[in-house]
């Protein structure tokens, strides 16, 4: 008896078909090609019905929300955006990120989502809980970012193996993740990846006096770069920032304390760019 159809997996290999000059133009000219997309099998969901209609592969693809019937077409359900496959350990693809290209509404869909369970093999959750290439989600030094964008732009500076989130950081996949691991946290230069990272920096130094095997965590911190994502920068200013800003975990968190800002206070953002960034106020 063969492997079960795998309709995530089909879908992956239609999107890579389905690049359209809109999405190779959006691409380069945020710095990234052929090289980049290839590996990761990234693709494009179009706002067409490209996907086969035959029926054999009808019903897994809508059970999986890929994709909702349409009259007698199959729709994608996250139309003109970006498709970034999700891998399990064997390089099958087992969920998707999609970024979407329009200017308005909801601009990141996770799917299947949490909530939907794989058709060909029944309870097993759909979603992992991490966005990488399979060798990159077992390597001993990882490093995490918020994003697909920048993940992409972390194998262009060649940094060690990068996974993104997918959404917020969980805090049980961040510890599943950083066990027996050395992992680098490289969050985005905001006040919301501030706060990520500080709350994440402190639990692991209290859950590493409970833990056999917690692993070690370098928090990378750039308040030079304050408003921007790690996927903003070149490949050379972000190798930079990588090997000049580590800090270990009671660094980092010494570092925010004294320069007087609590990321849970949303009172003290504007403390943060003032005092800290130097930056004036509108």
């Amino acid at each position: 008896m063969g492997d079960p159809f795998n309709p995530l997996q089909y879908a992956a290999e239609t999107f890579v078909k389905a690049r359209s000059a809109q999405f190779w133009e959006y691409w380069r000219g945020r710095g990234f090609g052929p090289q980049e997309l290839d590996l990761y099998s990234v693709g494009y969901s179009p706002r067409w019905p490209v996907l086969t209609s035959l029926q054999r592969l009808v019903d897994p693809m809508v059970q999986c929300r890929l994709v909702y019937s349409q009259g007698e077409q199959l729709v994608p359900y996250a139309p003109h955006a970006t498709a970034f496959p999700v891998w399990d350990a064997k390089g099958q693809a087992v969920g998707f990120v999609f970024r979407s290209f329009e200017v308005e509404g909801k601009r990141y869909y996770v799917l299947p989502s949490s909530k939907h369970r794989i058709p060909y093999a029944p309870g097993r959750v759909l979603t992992p809980p991490f966005l990488g290439l399979p060798n990159d989600l077992t390597a001993r030094r990882v490093v995490l970012v918020e994003g697909p964008v920048d993940m992409l732009r972390a194998k262009q500076a060649t940094l060690p193996p990068t996974v993104a989130s997918l959404g917020q950081i969980d805090e049980r996949h961040f510890f599943d993740l950083l066990q027996g691991r050395h992992l680098y946290l490289m969050t985005d230069w905001d006040i919301g990846g501030l706060r990520v990272a500080y709350y994440l920096t402190a639990k692991f130094l209290s859950w590493k006096k409970q833990t056999r095997n917690p692993g070690n965590l370098t928090v990378i911190h750039s308040p030079d770069h304050w408003g921007q994502d790690p996927g903003d920068l070149t490949p050379s200013e972000l190798r930079k920032v990588f090997h000049g800003c580590q800090f270990t975990p009671l660094t980092f968190l010494d570092e925010v304390v004294r320069k007087g800002l609590d990321p849970s206070d949303p009172w003290q953002q504007r403390l943060y760019r003032t005092q800290v960034l130097g930056k004036t106020e509108p």
